[in-house]
């Protein structure tokens, strides 16, 4: 078929079969149907050759460059098959281009022994190694080749990593992890959370995620398997300045022979995983004690999940109180033809002759008990259906909606309303041809048209005309949406306000404008992205005057959004720890437009900030909401209360969790330049992590405590 209106794809490989180049491009003579006279074999080699080959405009373009040690843009003698270099394209040069103008790239660094690869090093922005800034990420492994440490820096604008990217910045530890740890001491049995590694399956039994520079700055989480292999549940601790402390929940899972998961439960007090979990296959299913929460999956003798069980467990004793049932039929072929809720509601699913989904329903009947009527509506109350119509490519064409497919509809004679009692109506459309209305006599590959039901009609029937409101979409020559036209009324193709769209070389949108039936401009966004992955700006435009409102946007180099500014330098900084934690959201006005947006400064006047606090498992215990007075003075974060020159108001949100991690009390205290907020004070008498900080200003007044019970 014709192809004028589809890119092509184009994938370049050297003679070891690996991919230099994976491109898409826009023929010169696409509609001639032939694509070998759009692809020359007389090209030299040199950095024009892609441009040289290809007969045509390149849309979208990927560069990978193997073993180039020194990172000079071409392969190295050694030969070692390794990929250092990933460029992705945003603005398609004649050549190479630039790095940050043309495309972003991505370095890797090999370990010259192993081969092993050590480093990945994002260019988040930049043109050069001496302006730029660069994610590295580190990878070690132990002697077996499995990756134990990860490791995490940020190269500034400042530093300079070289041109081979060897000078590294100063990496955190980020995360850790663990094989076979056991107990070396007498039993020698598994033993995940000892901190003792040993020889065994190689397994992972311990994972750490690091929130500061020591080696109890962590959060861990415990793997414990069985000895086929299974994971029979987990545990997640915290280091609580002494010892580490596990915390609820624990969950534990039964497994059957097959290796499949049968149940499911949740305790509140860890259990004895060594002497009791590993060993009874079903823990989960039978032990009440200290038990919350509870599921079961049955499966049938194919294999296929008939019934899923979600229990009432009494939270006193544990004691299993009954269960929600969800029961499953399938045809001959395995698809599941009927599910029946726990209140009794059927789910249809009902079939054509391709195996297609032809129709859904949700339906119900006190009487049926075999399953040879699972598979049809007959007798069943029906209280919704949907019914969807595909052309010869599988694509969806109609769908309909109703109560009735009509006496005679089988799967090999899918007409939604064939015989008496069918009421189905067609409620929505899709076209797929050249005058996006399903008259045109060829077919392309995506949607080109799409209608809907006017509102208000009540017809079974509904012709194409005065019924619908239609949409039209249109493509440019790298399949993405170039148009979309609004219907202007009933009964024809869309005709009334349309949006046009353009794209740069990695899809991102660039401009949308919105235009009236007279091709007067009523709206422009301009999005721009600059030397960076990420969007920097976005502009949106009074109609089709030149004024508009602009918002700007500074990224991190792990990708985190670190300051948005509006017109009239409205300001947002959110702040991060070097883990990853968010560390404070701060509102307020910018003063400098070139303030640091990594800090807040003596540049930012603050009106309102939010600071996070974490326990020693990352959960937010306590969360303080600054203020700024009015009369306030100076600049940068906000000051507690009952200081020398108190700058805002404060309260706190503290919350407290039950033993499965769920939240039990939340309570909030307020203070105002070292005065109690009437009605809300608190004295806190929670356990926990610090709770007793959230005294810092204490009073006697009366508190609103709100609880949760499960």
């Amino acid at each position: 078929s014709t192809y004028d209106y589809v890119p092509v794809r184009i994938s370049v490989t050297d003679l070891a079969g690996r991919t230099l180049i994976s491109a898409a491009g826009d023929p010169d003579t696409g509609a001639d149907e032939d694509l070998t006279n759009d692809w020359s074999k007389s090209w030299t080699e040199g950095t024009t050759w892609i441009d040289d080959a290809f007969g045509g405009t390149l849309t979208s373009r990927t560069d990978s460059i193997y073993d180039d040690d020194d990172f000079d843009g071409t392969t190295e003698d050694n030969d070692n098959g390794r990929v250092t270099e990933v460029r992705r394209y945003h603005a398609i040069p004649t050549g190479t281009g630039t790095l940050g103008l043309n495309y972003h790239l991505t370095a890797y660094k090999y370990d010259s022994d192993t081969g092993r690869r050590t480093h990945a090093i994002v260019v988040v922005s930049g043109t050069a190694t001496d302006n730029s800034m660069e994610l590295v990420t580190e990878t070690l492994y132990d002697q077996l080749g499995r990756v134990t440490q990860t490791n995490q820096g940020v190269s500034d604008t400042d530093s300079d990593m070289s041109t081979d990217y060897d000078s590294y910045p100063t990496l955190q530890r980020i995360s850790k992890s663990l094989f076979d740890e056991w107990d070396n001491t007498t039993d020698r049995n598994p033993e995940p959370g000892s901190g003792n590694e040993g020889v065994g399956d190689g397994r992972v039994t311990g994972r750490y995620r690091y929130d500061g520079s020591g080696d109890n700055d962590a959060v861990r989480t415990d793997y414990h398997h069985d000895y086929r292999g299974r994971l029979r549940g987990t545990a997640r601790a915290g280091h609580n300045g002494t010892a580490w402390a596990t915390t609820g929940p624990y969950p534990v899972h039964d497994y059957d022979g097959q290796g499949r998961q049968i149940a499911v439960a949740s305790y509140d007090d860890e259990p004895d995983w060594t002497g009791t979990v590993v060993d009874d296959v079903d823990y989960a299913a039978a032990e009440g004690t200290d038990r919350v929460t509870l599921s079961k999956t049955n499966y049938d003798p194919k294999g296929q999940v008939w019934s899923t069980e979600r229990h009432e467990i009494n939270i006193s004793s544990g004691a299993d109180d009954g269960a929600m049932t969800t029961d499953h039929w399938y045809d001959a072929a395995g698809r599941q033809i009927k599910s029946k809720s726990p209140a009794g509601l059927f789910s249809k699913t009902l079939y054509d002759s391709a195996g297609r989904v032809a129709a859904t329903a949700g339906c119900f009947d006190d009487d049926e008990t075999t399953y040879g009527v699972a598979g049809n509506l007959a007798g069943d109350t029906v209280v919704g259906l949907d019914f969807t119509e595909h052309d010869k490519a599988g694509r969806a064409v109609k769908v309909y909606k109703g109560t009735a497919l009509g006496s005679t509809w089988t799967g090999t004679n899918p007409d939604p309303n064939s015989g008496s009692g069918g009421n189905m109506v067609a409620v929505a459309k899709q076209w797929y041809d050249a005058d996006h209305n399903g008259t045109g006599s060829d077919s392309r590959p995506y949607l080109t048209g799409s209608s809907r039901i006017v509102a208000g009609y009540t017809g079974t029937t509904p012709g194409t005309g005065d019924h619908y409101v239609l949409t039209k979409f249109e493509y440019d020559s790298a399949g993405m949406q170039s148009k979309m036209t609004e219907p202007a009324g009933t009964g024809t193709t869309g005709s009334g306000n349309y949006t046009t769209t353009t794209y740069d070389a990695l899809g991102r949108q660039a401009i949308a404008s919105t235009y009236d039936s007279s091709d007067t401009t009523l709206g422009k966004v301009e999005h721009a992205y600059g030397t960076t992955p990420r969007r920097t700006s976005t502009k949106v435009h009074k109609e089709n005057s030149s004024q508009y409102r602009i918002t700007l946007y500074d990224y991190d180099a792990q990708g985190r959004l670190r300051q948005q500014t509006g017109t009239g330098y409205g300001l947002t900084k959110w702040m991060y720890d070097d883990y990853g934690r968010l560390t404070g959201t701060y509102r307020g006005w910018l003063l400098d437009p070139t303030s640091d947006p990594y800090t807040v400064n003596s540049d930012d006047s603050v009106h309102e900030q939010t600071i996070p606090f974490y326990d020693d498992v990352g959960r937010v215990w306590m969360t303080q909401h600054f203020q700024r007075h009015d009369d306030a003075t100076g600049t940068g974060v906000l000051d507690l209360p009952g200081g020398d020159d108190p700058t805002a108001r404060v309260t706190y949100t503290v919350n407290w969790f039950d033993d499965v991690g769920r939240t039990e009390k939340v309570a909030y205290y307020g203070d105002n330049d070292d005065t109690d907020i009437p009605n809300k004070s608190y004295d806190f008498d929670g356990g926990g992590n610090d709770y007793d900080d959230a005294e810092l200003v204490t009073g006697t007044g009366t508190y609103v405590l709100t609880q949760y019970a499960y």
